[in-house]
């Protein structure tokens, strides 16, 4: 938490300094990996249900998996059980409304990793937010849309 929330104020600190083209240039995201986040759109109250990210490194050197961080707005409808591999630590990011899964996990070059969210819909409604998949650092995220419709 205390690396993202650092992150956040350099950026911003960046921004008042030197403008916008330094923000971009290093919020632009992590390279060399393909991220997908495959979910199901409709479930029921109460129903049990898998999130599957999946990270590809192609780049030719080992890459880390930092964190997976999960939107406000989709937690709402949505209660995260667990994780497959296990998270080493959770922690709520107020000044970005995101749930922090830490990990820490190598991904080999060439590799990929498959981390599993089992959660379970809690309340009805249309939930979506982001899910930002860090690579290496907190700062070097892709974000990946994700929505449930909860019946």
């Amino acid at each position: 938490m205390n690396r993202t929330i650092g992150c956040l104020l350099l950026l911003v600190g960046l921004a008042a300094t030197a403008g916008c083209d330094a923000v971009e240039q290093i919020a632009s995201g992590p390279k060399d990996v393909t991220i997908q986040v495959n979910a199901p759109l409709h479930v029921k109250v109460r129903e049990e249900f898998v999130v599957e990210v999946r990270v590809q490194n192609t780049a030719s050197r080992a890459q880390r998996l930092d964190s997976i961080d999960v939107g406000d707005r989709y937690l709402q409808g949505v209660a995260i059980q667990s994780t497959e591999p296990a998270f080493k630590q959770s922690l709520h990011v107020p000044l970005v409304n995101m749930q922090s899964y830490e990990y820490g996990q190598p991904i080999a070059a060439g590799g990929e990793l498959v981390v599993k969210f089992h959660a379970v819909a809690v309340k009805a409604g249309d939930y979506s937010a982001t899910m930002d998949v860090c690579i290496n650092s907190g700062s070097s995220c892709s974000s990946q849309p994700i929505r449930a419709v909860i019946e």
